[in-house]
């Protein structure tokens, strides 16, 4: 099956008139059914959207659930399992997603902008290319998660767990980083200039940070943060000088 589709623009809804237009009674009860019921409802609807905004999904098991396309704002999934769920372009803006279980769930294009996702465990996700902007995912568990060209300014990443993720060509003005922990993630081609909290990360091993980066990073990149990188004393002396403005 491919898996990549479109992208389309985040939707943020905020009336009670837009939440009850964008829910369909009978596309809940479908899900309630399962994934195989689901799954093969969508295969015969190709067509038809799912239409779940503002719906109670909690603690639902939807593992496997075709979802991609679906309009999910301000729907309640907190303690859901969406592992291994197909989530391309589809649209979680403030939802919540507190406790989520959304391990190699593939979320390329997805729209997550101000969802909540406290807690969420999803090792192994793909959120390439898609809208967090201003997601709350403190305390999340992201190993081996991809966010390669992900949208995330005023991402909260507080006191989450940032092993072997993939930062690559990511948009991260603004990120919060405090108390992350982090180790074999990847900072590649991407501006953490204005990124927030990374003296206080915590360093299992050695990241991955290239010149493009440091580039962009003229300022405000920690010396506590490129030490526990794994940079050396002598390179990061030497880094001002590479450039115009100074390592604070």
């Amino acid at each position: 099956m491919n898996r990549h589709v479109q992208p389309t623009t985040p939707k943020i809804i905020s009336t009670p008139e837009e939440i009850a237009a964008g829910y369909n009674p009978a596309h809940e009860a479908l899900l309630h059914q399962g994934a195989a019921v689901w799954n093969s409802w969508r295969e015969l609807n190709p067509s038809e959207w799912p239409m779940l905004m503002g719906a109670d999904l909690r603690g639902l098991n939807l593992s496997g659930c075709d979802l991609h396309f679906a309009s999910c704002q301000h729907a309640n999934l907190e303690g859901a399992d969406l592992s291994e769920s197909w989530l391309s372009s589809a649209h979680f803006e403030q939802a919540n997603l507190s406790n989520v279980r959304m391990y190699e769930a593939f979320a390329e294009w997805g729209c997550f902008t101000a969802a909540v996702m406290v807690k969420c465990f999803a090792m192994e996700a793909n959120f390439t290319k898609a809208n967090l902007q201003q997601v709350n995912a403190r305390e999340g568990h992201f190993a081996n998660t991809v966010f390669e060209g992900a949208i995330l300014p005023a991402a909260n990443f507080e006191s989450a767990y940032l092993s072997s993720t993939n930062f690559t060509k990511a948009w991260l003005e603004s990120a919060n980083f405090t108390s992350a922990t982090l180790g074999q993630t990847h900072f590649v081609d991407c501006d953490l200039s204005y990124a927030e909290g990374l003296d206080s990360c915590t360093h299992s091993s050695h990241s991955y940070i290239d010149f493009r980066t440091l580039q962009q990073c003229r300022r405000h990149l920690p010396t506590e943060f490129l030490k526990g990188i794994g940079l050396s004393d002598l390179v990061v002396d030497y880094i001002p000088s590479l450039f115009d403005g100074a390592i604070n």
